[in-house]
This record gives C-alpha cells, structure tokens and sequence, in this order.
C-alpha cells in the first residue's frame, strides 16, 4: 500500500492518517504505485503531493503498540 494511491479519483472517501513522528524525517521514502520500486523525498515535497491532489491527511499521534508477550 502506497499513499500516491490517493491520486486516484476512488480514493476520496479515504482518509489518509499520518502519523505525527513522520513530522521529524528531512525525507520519507514509499513505492511509487508498484512494489518492486522505492522513491526517496523530502517530507516538504511529499506534503506537497496531498496538496496537489487536494487530499490532506490527518496528522495525529499514533502510540506504539508493545508486545506483551514476553
């Protein structure tokens, strides 16, 4: 899963959330609408795209989840 997949139309009801720590990274690195692929970018540009395509993700805290298992 990829979030350049928002740029499809049928994606509008989806909503996109980020989580906040992404915030600190100069760059972010995702596939670029196939798997066998990676593409590097700098976190402005990225937040640029959901502007582009006028999809703005939610940025939100998402806590880690701590296996209790020892």
């Amino acid at each position: 899963v990829t979030p350049f997949g928002l740029i499809h139309p049928q994606a509008k009801p989806i909503t996109f959330i980020l989580d906040e720590d992404f915030m600190y990274y100069k760059y972010v690195n995702f596939h670029p609408l196939r798997n066998d692929k990676t593409i590097q970018m700098p976190l402005s540009d990225f937040l640029k795209f959901f502007e582009i395509i006028d999809h703005r993700p939610i940025i939100r805290a998402i806590p880690a989840i701590v296996d209790s298992i020892p």
